[in-house]
């Protein structure tokens, strides 16, 4: 984790409360099973966007500075509870609610873009390379899935854990 925060070390002072649930984040993506590429694509977003904010901060803050730092640090709040709240849910329900996750995960990177807009950032957005990246991640995703499920294939007790149903 550390060399994923390192560069924010020196952000703005008022951004240093988005950095702190950046690490909480960062340690409930530790946890994740299911949709791991796609969670890490949000959290790297995550990252951009706070280091973008401080860039732009340096050359001119915004006029209600408060209440923009406010918005950024409910938005990443947001995040942080979906992150946990998959956490909770574990590899099974996930698999069940996965639309509904996509769904969460897209309006998490809509909050963030949003975040941009509130510090009147302009950011030139590649649409390719941020599909070629929604691919990767969704492709990396089902890989993991495939190789999840062969796992339990067959396999009536991992299934049964997996569940919690089976007690040791």
């Amino acid at each position: 984790m550390e060399s994923f925060i390192d560069p924010l070390l020196t952000v703005a002072t008022d951004l240093q409360p988005a950095v702190a649930i950046l690490k909480a984040i960062w340690t409930e993506y530790s946890k994740i099973q299911l949709n791991k590429a796609k969670l890490g694509d949000l959290l790297n977003r995550c990252k951009r966007v706070i280091g973008s904010i401080d860039q732009e901060l340096e050359r001119r803050p915004p006029r209600d500075l408060k209440k923009s730092i406010g918005q950024l640090l409910r938005h990443l709040q947001s995040i942080e509870n979906l992150m946990r709240n998959l956490v909770e849910l574990g590899f099974f329900k996930s698999l069940l609610q996965r639309d509904d996750i996509a769904d969460q995960i897209v309006k998490a990177h809509q909050q963030l873009t949003d975040c941009l807009s509130i510090f009147q950032i302009t950011v030139a957005v590649d649409l390719r390379e941020y599909q070629e990246g929604l691919n990767r991640a969704r492709m990396a995703d089902q890989d993991a899935l495939i190789g999840q499920l062969a796992i339990l294939e067959n396999n009536d007790h991992e299934v049964l854990r997996r569940f919690d149903i089976f007690q040791n």
